[in-house]
């Protein structure tokens, strides 16, 4: 009673925010956890909570990496069905630069899931060029390799589906 009390003389603003962010406890407690409620938005801003309560003074700069561009929402390489070779090309040096980054990683939210980026590779058949990164569908271990193209269609279907990088600075 007396933890409660506290929240109601602190704040009614603050009760509010915890009891409405009970759902998404909720579904993170689950047999089979969901990440549904929070999002991307939930994940940048855990990743900035973290580093500026880090006593090691080791900072983390979260930022949304790769995905559609949306009304206020700033992507660093955005992804379009309009993209031309070059851009695809371009696209595809920046994730490579960002996954052999000592002090970066790459969280792909994909359908339904968050999973890391592990590795890429690239390599021609027939002139063609097949690009792939490593990544999990389900759980988190390396299991998958996606084709670059099936990874931007994901992020162009819907604004939500991004690459987050967080970075140690």
């Amino acid at each position: 009673h007396v933890f409660f009390f506290f929240f109601i003389q602190r704040s009614a603003r603050n009760v509010e925010n915890t009891l409405a962010s009970l759902p998404g406890l909720e579904k993170l407690q689950q047999d089979k956890p969901s990440t549904a409620f929070f999002g991307n938005w939930g994940i940048v801003a855990a990743v900035k909570r973290i580093s500026e309560k880090s006593p090691d003074a080791v900072g983390f700069q979260p930022k949304l990496f790769m995905g559609k561009a949306g009304k206020g929402i700033v992507v660093q390489h955005k992804v379009s069905s309009k993209d031309t070779r070059d851009a695809v090309a371009q696209q595809w040096q920046a994730l490579t630069a960002a996954v052999v980054s000592p002090n970066t990683v790459l969280i792909f939210h994909l359908k339904n899931h968050y999973a890391l980026v592990f590795a890429c590779r690239e390599w021609e058949v027939n002139g063609e060029r097949v690009r792939q990164i490593l990544t999990a569908r389900k759980g988190q271990r390396p299991s998958v390799w996606i084709d670059f193209n099936e990874a931007r269609t994901t992020m162009i279907k819907w604004p939500g589906y991004k690459m987050l990088s967080v970075t140690r600075v």
